[in-house]
Formats: structure tokens, C-alpha cells, sequence
């Protein structure tokens, strides 16, 4: 062992040398500090093996809550029914969400889909009308198939 630059072994240290372990005092009090708050975003997960509509409460439910709503602008949304493969359908509105994996059949037809995160969808994605904007990457692996619309 080395206690500064002088090397002993543990049976030649006196006892007021050796390093004592101190027992927590009874009565201390604990310190404390508040962390900032935190928001967790939201993920939203298509529970439906039907076609549905984007507006559709019923089909759409959120992850940390459990209940079924319309997603909005600090949504995930993953939309993935396994070999159900229903078609998603926005027709109206505008609707915005942090991002999208979708897995399923999305179709634009109608009103707005703002995604403010990069997202993916790996199946076919058609804009038939509306509006589509994306301000991170947006990745197509399916068919694409835009028709009108901006």
C-alpha cells in the first residue's frame, strides 16, 4: 500500500493511520434537488385491422394513456397491423404530427398532413389531394403514387 510516496505493508500502520469508516449520523437530513420537468411525447398506435380515416378517434390510441384520440403535433404514430394491411385515409382537416412509421397503406385525399419529424413509410403512400409537408426526412419504401395535391 502507499500513503503519499512511501510504500508499508498494512501490519506495520498504526492505528490512528488507518482510515476509519465513518457511520452515517442518526438525524441528517437528506438532500434534495428538483429536477426540471419533463414532457414525454406521445405515441399513437393504429389499432384497427379495418380501413379507416385519419379523423377516426376510434382507431388511433394513445400509448401512455390508453385512450383512443385523433394524434397531433407531438405524436409518434406508428401504424403497423401485421397482414391485416388496411389503407389510412386523411381526407380532411389539418393535421399535424412529430412523425410517422407506418407499415400500412396512407392516402391523402383531402386537407393537410404536416410531419415535423424524419419518418418512414415502407408501404404504399398515395396524395391524391390535400396538402402533404415534410420538414424532416421523409423515406418512401413502398409504391408512391401522387396524383395532385401539393
Amino acid at each position: 500500500m502507499a500513503i503519499g510516496s512511501r510504500l508499508f505493508d498494512k501490519r506495520s500502520v498504526s492505528s490512528t493511520q488507518r482510515v476509519q469508516r465513518r457511520k452515517p449520523r442518526r438525524g441528517r437530513r437528506l438532500d434534495i434537488e428538483r429536477l426540471e420537468d419533463r414532457l414525454l411525447l406521445a405515441q399513437g398506435t393504429w389499432i384497427s385491422d379495418a380501413d379507416g380515416f385519419w379523423d377516426d378517434a376510434a382507431k388511433l390510441r394513445d400509448a401512455d394513456t390508453g385512450l383512443n384520440r385523433v394524434p397531433g403535433p407531438a405524436d409518434d404514430v406508428v401504424i403497423d397491423r401485421g397482414a391485416a394491411d388496411p389503407i389510412i385515409t386523411l381526407r380532411s382537416g389539418a393535421q399535424s404530427v412529430k412523425s410517422i412509421q407506418a407499415r400500412e397503406g396512407l392516402s391523402i385525399t383531402g386537407g393537410s398532413l404536416t410531419i415535423a419529424a424524419d419518418s418512414q413509410i415502407s408501404t404504399a403512400f398515395t396524395v391524391a389531394g390535400g396538402t402533404l409537408t415534410a420538414t424532416g426526412q421523409l423515406t418512401l419504401t413502398g409504391a408512391s403514387t401522387w396524383t395532385s395535391g401539393t
